[in-house]
């Protein structure tokens, strides 16, 4: 089962304002999240944190980016909603794909095998 990883992000958290670029033992936490991930993950985020969050992520980590328009930002609500709009908006995003795998930009503790076991159990 093919799947690609999405990783909703954005500054304006209202309990911990700039979060993903908070540093643990010198890396921040959006770094340490896109590192886990087995396949090349797609960021998404809004269009005026971008630059801020780009800058926050070692340069050698493989990802794409795609930003939601400010326009959109009154629609979403949560990290799927910005999932989503992204993929309304760029269908190609799901070609070859048949599963897509939400990871909260927070989230920095996952092993590399639990990707390939979630999409694994989608299969049944």
């Amino acid at each position: 089962m093919n799947y690609r990883i999405f990783v909703p992000v954005r500054l304006g958290s209202s309990r911990l304002e700039n979060k993903p670029l908070i540093e643990i033992n010198g890396k921040t936490v959006i770094q340490r999240c896109l590192e886990q991930c087995p396949t090349r993950p797609i960021l998404v985020c809004p269009e005026a944190d971008a630059p801020a969050l780009i800058n926050g992520i070692d340069k050698t980590i493989g990802f794409d980016l795609v930003c939601n328009r400010p326009q959109d930002e009154k629609y979403i609500h949560c990290g799927t909603d910005r999932i989503a709009m992204a993929v309304e908006r760029y269908p190609n995003l799901m070609e070859g794909v048949d599963i897509a795998i939400n990871l909260q930009g927070d989230n920095v503790v996952y092993p590399q095998t639990v990707f390939d076991r979630l999409a694994t159990f989608h299969e049944n």
